[in-house]
């Protein structure tokens, strides 16, 4: 039986633990370079913004609740997470999981999530401020047309 967790909305003082979890999912993921964030631009753009850029579950430990595979933690956090999206309005919940993470896969599978790249071939692009620089160069002249 799975031990139950309180789940709560982030607040403003959880950016600290939840930069450290980034991290740590970066570091996981093998990819501990990615990070760029901060506390204090975690702090901005989830909580100080009057329309936040982001929102953020947190599951706290209760008497009996464990940590790690198998205690039911993933599960209560994603069922919060479904239910913060359709309070909101949301027309659907995209995420991304790497394609070597295939705990995570047969995890979000079970759940009902449809892998995008199978089943419709859709492929997520990233473009980093060195690259949107290069865009906005390369930007057709007016008058002119692509090549």
């Amino acid at each position: 039986m799975a031990a139950q967790c309180r789940v709560r909305a982030a607040h403003a003082g959880d950016c600290r633990e939840i930069l450290r979890m980034i991290q740590e999912l970066a570091d996981y993921e093998k990819l501990p370079d990615q990070v760029r964030n901060s506390v204090e631009g975690l702090r901005r753009d989830g909580f100080e913004e009057p329309s936040p850029l982001f929102r953020c579950l947190v599951a706290e430990p209760t008497d009996g609740c464990g940590q790690g595979d198998g205690k039911g933690v993933g599960s209560q956090l994603l069922a919060a997470v479904a239910e913060m999206c359709l309070s909101l309005g949301c027309c659907h919940l995209q995420f991304s999981v790497l394609d070597w993470n295939s705990p995570a896969i047969s995890f979000y599978h079970s759940r009902g999530a449809k892998d995008l790249t199978q089943a419709e071939g859709w492929h997520m692009f990233r473009v980093l401020p060195e690259d949107l620089h290069q865009m906005i160069s390369a930007r057709p002249k007016p008058g002119t047309t692509e090549p």
